[in-house]
């Protein structure tokens, strides 16, 4: 996942609405993506999913 794309994720999200699990995931994925540079892909489908279901609603 490229840095603006992740940037924007995050920055976009409304935490408020995620659920514990999706909460917990998000900030994980925050902390291995500052200390690694990147996320695994499978993260960052999960990222994507989650970041999409919430603009849907």
């Amino acid at each position: 996942m490229e840095v603006d794309r992740f940037n924007h994720i995050i920055k976009y999200l409304d935490f408020d609405v995620l659920d514990d699990w999706e909460s917990g995931f998000v900030e994980s994925c925050e902390s291995y993506f500052m200390s690694m540079g990147e996320l695994s892909p499978k993260m960052t489908d999960k990222l994507e999913q989650i970041f999409r279901k919430q603009n849907e609603s």
